[in-house]
């Protein structure tokens, strides 16, 4: 029986948890003991633990409040993501690899699966095999010579500068140096989750993708029974946000879910006629429902309504939302716009040009056999599948 740790640092909601959680239960079933070092220790609630013992991640302090640094420009790379989170600063870097080494010594795993954990791959890296686990945006492939810009403009950050950076840090704690940005990334397998039209390291990767993860399983095929429009919002979208005008000023079927909606905003949502569900709904419920779904473009959500066969429209607020944004439009399967250029009315009319649009209806239904044929089995036991290979 071996020792597996299970590590998330990037990334700000709870799918890294549930994919770490669903990862824990494919190796415990194959008599692996497995520990978990979390971005936040109450991500996993303390009953579906299972005895396994929780670790507070090192964060680095550029997620903390009031330790971040004024932005400069929206990010165009992964590079400018890594320097905004800060790897800019090798004294932020040779703190949080201390901080990991430290981690490992104290749990000595036989192997770590990282989920966006870019300081933790880099601390493991020769010590014990490694797993990169995620989504295709969170694991770009360490072959590449740069991380390329995603959104066609100039990156922010001056990427053979950090470069420069990262491999002081190194030196500093008798690491070897990298030669490339992207080997931050590298480890002993790559295991992306996704659809390659969501990779946008396509052109790139060399290895192949495995099966999204999705926290309900692969959801029905969508029928002609669903009226309603579902909407999964982020819960860090304000009660004042114009999202909730343009949805109330459409007129259509609204249902909504916010993880850990506030007793506020269900109330402001419920005076404006939105209807608001308090807990998770079943995607299959969600499917046998609706006839649009809306999110924030949260990767597992956007691969669901794919496979399911329903037309979504995207609000998306940073870079990885906006490349899942960009792919669904691009394949003809539903709309985009940014969360904060939302104009209520301009909104609504859209929505309801979409929700009566029975060609892109047809079109998404069409498309789902092809996405849903993919896959022989759930990206948890293809990891599985690595983890023992790895271990011999």
């Amino acid at each position: 029986m071996a020792h597996v740790l299970l590590g998330w640092e990037f990334g700000g909601n709870q799918g890294h948890a549930i994919s770490l959680h669903a990862l824990a239960g494919s190796l415990r079933r194959r008599g692996h003991r497995v520990s978990f070092a979390l971005q936040r220790v109450d991500a996993i609630a303390s009953d579906r633990l299972e005895g396994a013992e929780v670790w507070p991640a090192p964060v680095t302090p550029r997620l903390l409040l009031n330790a971040s640094r004024p932005r400069t420009g929206h990010p165009q790379s992964m590079g400018d993501i890594l320097a905004r989170l800060g790897f800019d600063d090798s004294g932020i870097i040779e703190a949080l690899l201390r901080a990991w080494q430290r981690l490992l010594d104290a749990i000595r795993p036989d192997l770590v699966i990282s989920d966006y954990g870019p300081f933790l791959l880099m601390a493991a890296r020769n010590r014990v095999p490694t797993i990169v686990s995620g989504t295709a945006f969170s694991t770009p492939p360490a072959t590449m010579a740069h991380f390329p810009s995603l959104t066609g403009e100039a990156p922010v950050f001056d990427e053979a500068r950090i470069l420069e950076i990262a491999n002081e840090a190194l030196g500093r704690l008798h690491l070897p140096a990298i030669a490339r940005l992207p080997q931050i990334f590298e480890a002993s397998r790559e295991m992306g989750g996704s659809l390659a039209e969501l990779d946008p390291y396509a052109e790139w990767r060399r290895r192949p993708l495995v099966m999204p993860m999705l926290r309900s399983g692969m959801p029905p095929l969508a029928s002609d029974a669903g009226e309603e429009v579902f909407v999964y919002a982020p819960d860090n979208v304000r009660v004042d946000s114009r999202l909730w005008d343009g949805l109330a000023r459409s007129g259509l079927p609204v249902r909504i879910h916010v993880p850990g909606a506030q007793e506020a905003l269900r109330r402001a949502l419920a005076a404006k006629g939105l209807q608001v569900e308090g807990e998770p709904v079943p995607f299959g419920e969600i499917v046998a429902r609706s006839r649009l779904l809306i999110s924030h473009g949260g990767h597992g959500f956007v691969c669901s309504a794919l496979f399911a066969g329903l037309p979504q429209v995207i609000c998306h607020f940073d870079l990885e939302k906006l490349m899942h944004a960009r792919a669904v439009t691009r394949l003809g399967l539903g709309g985009m716009v940014a969360m904060q250029q939302i104009e209520p009315e301009p909104f609504a009319a859209s929505l309801i040009d979409v929700y009566r649009n029975e060609d892109l209806r047809a079109r998404a239904r069409a498309a789902a056999p092809g996405f849903r044929d993919r896959f022989d089995k759930p990206k948890e036991e293809s990891v599985a599948d690595a983890v023992d290979v790895l271990l011999g």
